[in-house]
């Protein structure tokens, strides 16, 4: 399965729901968080959640993508939309 793509077709979700503010960008090296970053928390947050959906609907597997070890992760898995691509097969493969 192609995550990146799964993970693009969030970003068409949650963009659709963005009013004001600046839309997430398809590519893998999108800037998520960070000083770089282009979205909210909220837009954010409408993200992962958006993964999570598409990931039980489309492999019958629930995911939990934000926990502990997220966030204590050096690699920065919600850093950018290739890593949380990246962060989907993780959790996948666990």
């Amino acid at each position: 399965m192609n995550f990146l793509s799964l993970v693009f077709d969030a970003i068409d979700i949650v963009n659709e729901q963005i009013v004001t503010g600046s839309k997430i960008g398809k590519t893998a090296d999108t800037v998520l968080l960070g000083e770089e970053g282009t979205i909210d928390s909220l837009s954010l947050v409408n993200l992962v959640v958006a993964v999570e959906e598409l990931v039980a609907d489309r492999t019958g597997k629930a995911i939990t993508l934000v926990d502990e070890e997220t966030f204590t992760d050096e690699s920065r898995p919600l850093a950018t939309v290739g890593s949380l691509a990246s962060l989907v097969d993780k959790k996948l493969a666990d």
